[in-house]
């Protein structure tokens, strides 16, 4: 097989691995939402929309934060880094269910973030 042969079918099997997860994540009742190493959203589905009041191309590539009341927001970045840098999870939002009001909520809800 030929190097751009074998270079389509990884594309072709990456396309299918991506439409396979985002199928499942869509599909999930709770809200999920996807970070990656510096906070950014990466992904938010349905249930998260319904949660927080924003649609999903408003909060992607923006901070997590966002999502937080304080003092969680201006926290946040610094747990992220300290778990980056030891490997420790510091769960401040996790240690019980957390009243919220994101910008966009009607009202607070309960959530808990992990």
């Amino acid at each position: 097989m030929s190097s751009s042969a074998d270079d389509r079918e990884t594309l072709d099997q990456l396309r299918v691995a991506d439409a396979r997860w985002r199928a499942i994540i869509d599909a999930a009742v709770d809200g999920i939402i996807v970070i990656d190493s510096a906070g950014s959203i990466e992904a938010f589905n349905a249930s998260a929309e319904r949660m927080f009041g924003y649609v999903e191309d408003e909060v992607l590539g923006k901070n997590v934060s966002l999502l937080m009341p304080e003092p969680y927001r201006s926290q946040h970045d610094g747990y992220l880094h300290h778990h980056i840098q030891t490997g420790e999870r510091r769960r401040p939002m996790t240690a019980a269910t957390r009243k919220i009001g994101p910008p966009k909520a009607a009202r607070p809800r309960s959530c808990v973030f992990t």
